[in-house]
């Protein structure tokens, strides 16, 4: 009955919107106008087939973050987990708060703009109706139906991006603090030894607590890799999709906000979409490019523990660890990109471009 439900709400709206994209086929503003949400949608629903397709690993994913390498050592390391929550909520507060503003302004804005010929009022979202809307009753069941469809859409898309910017997020987290780790090798071993060592044992006992925290390091840094490598191939396609289709959705809501007539509430509903695509591609550079910075420093990171006075062994453990980490880690998206800020501002450079291009075959056509 639930997907039942929701089919008939997403799905429906989905079709409606790529019949007036076909409907609209030749007629450049028209063809922009419809097609940057339907793209949107379509996303959508590629994002949530590729969520219940691989449920039981997400949910063993989620239960992978409790385990004990995971867990932080320190007060400053407990310190460090929830900088990224308060990280991840704040980008994703901004991101709700774009989706909500925008809804109801696509909400408000048929209500502003005079009645058409023959008492027809523009609807919600520019998309197919199987019935004429000129009746009060036949208007406002469609345009309900445009709301519910619009809301569920636009909101499953947001509680998907925070399940995938989540997981992104525990690799920048568990990456720093591995990297607090290694640079406080000696002190969590002290710290674990004080309490039962006498001083004559003290030296050698330290010494051997610090191999066992190296070894400790490499299991962590292992599950880190793992880890980023299973949510990165869960979500690489869907994320692949979300950057190439970006520039689409990024140049042709640009298109719309150069051909509004007037400021006003259309104006303002184009704004605050584009701001939410932009947030939602910013999200997965930012947390990309996060992993890229924090697993570069685990080599340094590793030199700047004390180990001069330490044995052969822990040397060779140490100079194993380091060369292991000199591979900064990196998310792929469809082998392709990389989830970075080069990659943020390489999309806004190719969505101006073809921007540019669309503004100029749209005048060559009114000429």
């Amino acid at each position: 009955m639930k997907w039942t439900r929701e089919g008939f709400f997403f799905g429906g709206i989905v079709i409606a919107e790529l019949i007036n994209l076909i409907k609209s086929f030749g007629d450049i503003e028209k063809m922009t106008s419809a097609s940057f949400l339907t793209v949107t949608n379509l996303l959508t629903i590629a994002k949530f087939y590729s969520l219940f397709k691989n449920q039981n690993h997400i949910m063993r994913m989620v239960e992978d973050i409790n385990r004990p390498e995971f867990q932080p050592k320190s007060d400053y390391q407990k310190k460090i987990l929830h900088y990224y929550v308060r990280l991840n909520k704040k980008i994703l507060c901004c991101f709700f708060g774009a989706c909500f503003t925008t809804c109801m302004l696509w909400v408000v804005y048929p209500f502003t703009v005079p009645v058409q010929e023959g008492g027809t009022r523009g609807l919600m979202i520019d998309a197919w109706s199987p019935i004429n809307t000129d009746t009060t009753l036949n208007y406002m069941v469609i345009f309900s139906y445009q709301f519910v469809a619009t809301v569920f859409g636009g909101f499953s898309n947001f509680l998907v991006d925070c399940l995938m910017s989540g997981f992104v997020f525990v690799t920048c987290a568990q990456l720093e603090i591995l990297n607090d780790t290694l640079r406080n090798l000696k002190p969590f071993a002290e710290q674990e030894l004080f309490d039962y060592l006498v001083e004559d044992s003290w030296s050698s006992a330290v010494e051997s607590m610090m191999n066992k925290k190296l070894i400790e390091c490499v299991v962590q840094h292992r599950y880190i890799i793992q880890f980023k490598n299973e949510s990165e191939a869960l979500f690489t396609y869907v994320i692949f999709g979300q950057f190439v289709l970006s520039i689409l959705i990024n140049c042709t809501t640009l298109f719309q906000m150069s051909v509004v007539d007037s400021i006003g509430l259309r104006l303002f509903s184009l704004m605050f979409y584009q701001y939410c695509m932009l947030t939602e591609l910013l999200l997965f550079c930012y947390s990309g490019n996060e992993v890229i910075v924090q697993s570069s420093k685990l080599l340094s990171s590793a030199y700047h523990c004390e180990w001069i006075n330490t044995s052969t062994k822990f040397r060779k453990n140490l100079i194993y660890f380091m060369t292991r980490s000199q591979v900064v880690m990196k998310t792929y998206v469809g082998n392709f990109f990389t989830m970075s800020i080069v990659s943020f501002f390489k999309i806004l450079k190719s969505s101006w471009s073809y921007y540019a291009v669309l503004v100029q075959v749209n005048g060559e056509n009114r000429d």
